[in-house]
């Protein structure tokens, strides 16, 4: 509805102008900028400015603040967080075996360059000579950078359901979020990976079922066993991702990717034997793209799987 406009994508344009500003003390402490408010060899367009403006506005961090080099730039810590305490609560102990909070983040940040060998500087290092675009060349030269986040699940309930029977009813529902940016330098665009996804998941166990392959005149080299555990699970995702390509220069957001998936997998799972398992499946996904030039899809696996325990 908002032609995927992005506000993050905007602070990263504003935060050229203070980037920009900050080099410029750091080095030539030129006394004058130009009407964009640009300081001479750190325009718009120069490596050393659209890094450290990316990487302000795409972290959350002050454009002020921020390290003018992206090998100084601080990421968040990664963390995995679970909690089962609920289960030793006498309301919950009642009604579940097993009741798990669990939430997770991982984030990743990466970059290729070059030493350039075109970089010039003076005594303190700072750099003098300009490219074609009038910015000063820098002494790495970098081409890519890129940043991933994940929060899978960004919360996640596993539940073990207390029976009479005791046959573990097993209840699975995950909010998953993650995303990626690449910055590449070469055409100073953006290309913007992000995706979301609800999960949820059902699990039950039949114990003592009579094995339908045991039989007294079977010649089978392998043992049945009399009484077998049947596994049924079935599991629901939706997942909704989009590419964005944001362009620098013309400041233009363009839509190139995406998609809805809606997936669903169901297994039953026998032990017919102490080393060999009998699966019965069936999958099941279905695709909505948001690219007028892609088509709706629908793919669909389903059969047996035999597999079988050598130790």
């Amino acid at each position: 509805d908002d032609n995927f406009n992005s506000t993050i994508f905007q602070e990263m344009l504003a935060n050229r102008v203070t980037i920009s500003e900050r080099l410029n003390e750091e080095t030539h402490h030129e006394a004058v900028s130009d009407v964009n408010g640009y300081y001479n060899g750190w325009g718009a367009t120069s490596q050393d400015v659209v890094a450290s403006a990316f990487l302000a506005a795409y972290t959350g961090k002050s454009a002020k603040d921020i390290a003018l080099s992206p090998f100084k730039t601080k990421v968040a810590p990664n963390w995995k967080v679970t909690y089962d305490g609920l289960s030793r609560n006498k309301k919950f102990k009642k009604y579940f075996k097993r009741f798990a909070i669990k939430h997770t983040y991982s984030s990743t940040m990466s970059t290729s360059y070059m030493t350039n060998l075109s970089f010039k500087g003076d005594i303190e290092n700072r750099p003098t000579e300009f490219n074609q675009e009038g910015n000063y060349i820098s002494e790495k030269q970098i081409s890519t950078l890129s940043l991933n986040e994940s929060m899978s699940p960004l919360i996640g309930f596993d539940m073990t359901i207390k029976t009479a029977k005791k046959n573990e009813p097993n209840v699975k529902v995950e909010i998953r979020k993650d995303r990626s940016m690449i910055l590449s330098m070469t055409n100073l665009q953006i290309t913007e990976n992000k995706s979301s996804a609800l999960v949820m998941g059902i699990g039950y166990k039949f114990k003592g079922v009579k094995n339908p392959f045991q039989s007294k005149k079977s010649k089978l080299p392998v043992r049945m066993l009399d009484n077998v555990d049947l596994q049924l699970r079935a599991d629901l995702t939706i997942r909704d991702n989009s590419t964005v390509i944001r362009k620098v220069v013309e400041e233009l957001n363009q839509v190139t990717a995406g998609q809805r998936i809606i997936s669903l997998k169901t297994s039953a799972d026998l032990n017919v034997s102490e080393k060999i398992t009998l699966r019965f499946f069936y999958d099941q996904q279905l695709t909505r793209p948001k690219i007028s030039n892609s088509f709706n899809t629908s793919n669909i696996s389903s059969g047996i799987s035999l597999r079988f325990t050598l130790s």
